[in-house]
């Protein structure tokens, strides 16, 4: 993890540092289908070492549900609370600004406060498959950020709301989480599995493409990512660096229902 952070280290004064984790569930990290509060650890413990001890937050949201706090209890996160001198926050209960964005689905959108305010933004995403968008890494992980606490209305444009909320709170670093990740029909419901990847960058389109490609997928069949890219927030080709054998990623692929997810988006009128 110490490898990772100072290879993606920035050159800027860093004294606030926000990490949007991945807490979709009342489901343990064992599962794959939330952040692992020993992985969790190492992040931050790396990043007080790279940037000479800053405060920390880790951030998520409610959601339909979910109550933020609860989950911080139940997986652990409140041990990190106290042993770190981090903070635990609920974006629901922060300060909110609205801003304009050119978006596919918005014209303006509010944001949290404390993550746009922040020096340094980490995303920290899960590895795992997803029943409306076949995949969901670091693009997905940011809807998180999305204001309402009922999202699921969203979800006939889904695509256009993941690429609107990435225009509004760009992100710094990107560190996913696929030492254990989610296959079968995700992103809670999935069955784990064991990758045993740390996956870094600094541009979540191209790290969502990579993480496509790794799961067997087209990074142009994944919608999001393609929009994301014609958005201009970055590109689909990557660059490899590290000691991945790319000749072997077809031994990671991920077990998913295709036909079942092209049956539900027929229904929906959404075929990608």
């Amino acid at each position: 993890m110490d490898r990772m952070v100072s290879s993606l280290k920035v050159s800027k004064p860093v004294h606030e540092v926000c990490i949007k984790i991945n807490l979709c569930d009342y489901r343990s990290a064992e599962s794959g289908a939330t952040s692992d509060p020993r992985v969790v650890k190492a992040l931050v413990l790396a990043i007080f070492r790279a940037y000479n001890d800053p405060h920390v937050s880790l951030v998520e949201t409610d959601s339909s549900g979910t109550k933020c706090e609860t989950l911080f209890s139940m997986l652990g996160f409140r041990k990190l609370e106290s042993d770190l001198g981090l903070t635990l926050l609920n974006l629901r209960r922060s300060e909110w600004l609205e801003v304009p964005v050119q978006g596919s689905h918005f014209s303006k959108i509010s944001v949290p406060k404390p993550v746009i305010e922040s020096d340094l933004v980490v995303n920290h995403p899960k590895l795992k498959t997803h029943g409306k968008t076949k995949i969901t890494v670091a693009l997905k992980n940011m809807f998180g950020c999305v204001r309402d606490k009922y999202k699921a209305k969203y979800h006939p444009f889904l695509d256009e709301v993941i690429v609107d909320i990435n225009r509004a709170i760009g992100t710094d670093n990107i560190i996913v989480d696929g030492i254990i990740g989610m296959e079968g029909w995700g992103p809670t419901y999935g069955v784990p599995k064991q990758v045993g990847l740390l996956i870094g960058g600094r541009n979540p389109v191209s790290v969502d493409s990579f993480c496509a490609s790794l799961m067997g997928f087209s990074p142009n069949s994944i919608r999001h990512i393609s929009l994301a890219e014609r958005a201009g927030l970055g590109p689909i080709k990557y660059n490899l660096l590290g000691e991945f054998d790319q000749s072997n990623i077809g031994k990671y692929e991920f077990k998913f229902d295709r036909i079942r997810y092209l049956l539900r988006r027929t229904v929906e009128g959404q075929i990608s």
